[in-house]
């Protein structure tokens, strides 16, 4: 929301009807110009939170691969007879890991 002040220069002198029209058709322009401008910021920053959500994501799920895939010792309670550190194989890198809860693979 703004305003669009305009003199004629000239003291006691009105703007002339075409005059007013052609600024009329400018204020509409800037008014566009603006717009336009937050909306692309509203665009920058939603690209913004959903980059952010998608780093989020990937980082849980990257967490949550790595807990899986923890090795554990065999003399802590979790590795003791309990089905973990069994030596199973990573799927996702091929390497022989202890700590995983489903035995051998």
């Amino acid at each position: 929301m703004g305003a669009l002040i305009v003199d004629s220069g000239k003291e006691g002198v009105p703007i002339s009807g075409e005059d007013f029209e052609y600024l009329k058709v400018i204020g509409e322009l800037i008014g566009a110009a603006v717009g336009k401008a937050e909306l692309s910021e509203q665009l920058t920053e939603s690209y913004r939170k959903k980059e952010a959500m998608v780093k989020q994501t990937a980082d849980a799920f990257r967490n949550r691969i790595t807990i899986i895939g923890t090795n554990f010792p065999k003399n802590s309670p979790i590795g003791q007879g309990s089905g973990f550190g069994s030596g199973c194989q990573d799927t996702l890198s091929g390497n022989r890991i202890s700590g995983a809860p489903f035995g051998e693979v």
